[in-house]
């Protein structure tokens, strides 16, 4: 299989079997005249325009800092993020019809809270 292939096939989320001509083609046109020959620039991958040929160049490893690796030990921050949320406008109903504490506390807990989550978060992202 070819990479103009391989990359149209995940693109279009079909086997490479089920591809258009049209498709292979588009692909294979970006790949040819933009992507590869930046990648070759960054020195990212080694591509012979002549041949055709592509092989990952030793700087690729470098990429490994920028993209996910997609573990399954992963925190899922925007879900911490949403229940924060959804606890603070619980928090702010019970005030509201309870007069549980002062408006201005449960801005400085809400705060304080977001500011815990998001300082972990930095840091745990630093560590990687």
């Amino acid at each position: 299989m070819h990479l103009s292939e391989a990359v149209a096939a995940w693109e279009n989320d079909v086997d490479a079997d089920a591809l258009t001509d049209q498709q292979t083609k588009r692909v294979y046109v970006s790949l040819y005249q933009t992507h590869l020959p930046k990648l070759d620039d960054a020195g990212i991958v080694e591509y012979d325009r002549d041949s055709g040929a592509v092989a990952l160049a030793d700087a690729v490893d470098e990429l490994d800092t920028y993209l996910p690796n997609g573990s399954d030990d992963e925190i899922p921050w925007q879900m911490l993020y949403l229940a924060l949320a959804a606890v603070g406008l619980l928090l702010y109903v019970a005030t509201m019809t309870f007069s549980l504490m002062p408006l201005s506390v449960l801005g400085i807990v809400l705060l304080a809270l977001f500011g815990v989550l998001a300082a972990a978060q930095y840091q745990l992202s630093r560590r990687r």
